[in-house]
């Protein structure tokens, strides 16, 4: 799924967008007025909306993955978060994953995929990591990578590494 296009107030500009930023300095100050909440929480309905459809299809949620890499990944997160059946996987590029939202009790034991550039200058690494940190909650598998030198970016490692987390999730045994 892609975000729409819509007009940016921060970029002044019309850009693919899930919401709109009106600050990138979300590590100063008030991180809620770095989003506009309501288009942030329209995306995420939508993309739920979305995921119900897949779950519906496949007859199993466990075989369900949501991600994403930046914004996407903000979005992704709270959808995972608040979703009602237990997902096969979570998957986060590069993006914060919304440390104030709680994980419901059905995400508990999803498995996560956590993917970050150290050279990260949109995301800066060493400022997410703390708001990242309730990822590990040391019930469910964290696979957590750091690919030195990588920028606000996706390289064929971490795409490796995707192929592998999933293929692994999908062929353990279901408790």
């Amino acid at each position: 799924m892609t975000a729409p296009t819509r007009p940016n107030e921060f970029y002044k500009v019309e850009a693919p967008s899930w919401c709109d930023f009106q600050t990138l300095n979300y590590y100063k100050g008030d991180k809620e007025k770095m989003i506009k909440i309501d288009q942030a929480l329209e995306s995420v309905r939508k993309v739920a909306e979305v995921l119900d459809i897949e779950v519906h299809k496949l007859g199993d949620s466990t075989k369900c993955f949501i991600g994403g890499f930046s914004q996407g990944g903000f979005i992704a997160a709270m959808v995972w978060k608040m979703y009602k059946k237990t997902l096969g996987g979570f998957i986060l590029y590069s993006s914060l994953s919304g440390k104030s939202v709680p994980v419901c009790a059905e995400q508990e034991m999803t498995p996560v995929l956590w993917c970050h550039g150290s050279e990260d200058d949109m995301a800066p690494y060493k400022k997410i990591i703390k708001e990242n940190e309730h990822l590990e909650n040391g019930k469910r598998k964290l696979v957590h990578i750091v690919r030195e030198g990588l920028g606000h970016a996706v390289d064929k490692v971490i795409q490796i590494e995707t192929k592998t987390f999933m293929e692994n999730v999908l062929v353990q045994p279901k408790l």
